[in-house]
């Protein structure tokens, strides 16, 4: 037997590779020349795979500790997120937000099952936060008078910035790591390292009152004598 879909080009084989979506004939042709009823075969168009989605952020993606970062897909339907090339569970909305160090990526699946290439990396780092610790302890007092001064030192690090308070306002100009008081308060400092994370810590300053003398009476005493 010979083969043909168009009716005029006949082959040995039944296999018909490289065709294109359309509607054929097959018919069939004995070693008499006598050909067989047509048998109607469509092709349809593969289907279109999802175009490889991509991640975005609002900022970089290093976060600081305790916090998270949401991760936005381009497309709008289809998600499945992966860390590490992992699976996670349940992430398959447009946004996924992450709190885990990893390089995450998606891709997309349409209504037809077909797969899209799976998205470029975003790698998500977690930063430690700063130590904000003021050196001298919770609570100060001035070392003798109310007219005395007192210094508090916060904890120095690579790229950190500080703001100083006294209660819950800021004080102008105070944004090194050292402050010098004259005043009772609770004093606080903020300390922000250089990817933004920050952390605070508190002190309570006190003051030693002036010495009083207390007379009971006018005393007369002799010279030398006390």
């Amino acid at each position: 037997l010979e083969y043909s879909i168009d009716g005029k080009t006949f082959q040995s084989t039944a296999v018909f590779s490289g065709l294109t979506p359309g509607t054929y004939q097959v018919v069939a042709k004995n070693s008499t020349g006598c050909i067989s009823e047509s048998l109607g075969l469509v092709i349809n168009p593969s289907p279109a795979i999802p175009t490889q989605p991509t991640i975005t952020v609002l900022g970089t993606g290093i976060i600081c500790e305790g916090t998270s970062l949401l991760l936005n897909s381009s497309a709008s339907s289809g998600n499945q997120w992966y860390r590490n090339g992992q699976l996670i569970p349940g992430a398959n909305q447009p946004s996924y937000l992450a709190s885990v160090a990893g390089n995450y990526t998606l891709n997309v699946t349409n209504s037809l099952g077909c797969t899209s290439a799976a998205s470029g990396a975003l790698a998500v780092q977690i930063s430690p936060q700063p130590e904000a610790l003021i050196t001298q302890g919770a609570t100060l007092a001035f070392s003798s008078c109310e007219n005395s001064s007192l210094t508090l030192s916060a904890k120095t690090g690579v790229g950190y910035s500080y703001a100083w308070y006294l209660g819950t306002s800021a004080i102008t100009n105070a944004t090194q790591s050292n402050y010098t008081v004259t005043n009772a308060g609770n004093y606080s400092v903020t300390v922000t390292d250089a990817n933004g994370c920050s952390a605070e810590a508190t002190v309570l300053v006190i003051v030693n009152p002036l010495p009083v003398i207390v007379m009971d009476a006018e005393v007369e005493i002799c010279e030398g004598s006390t």
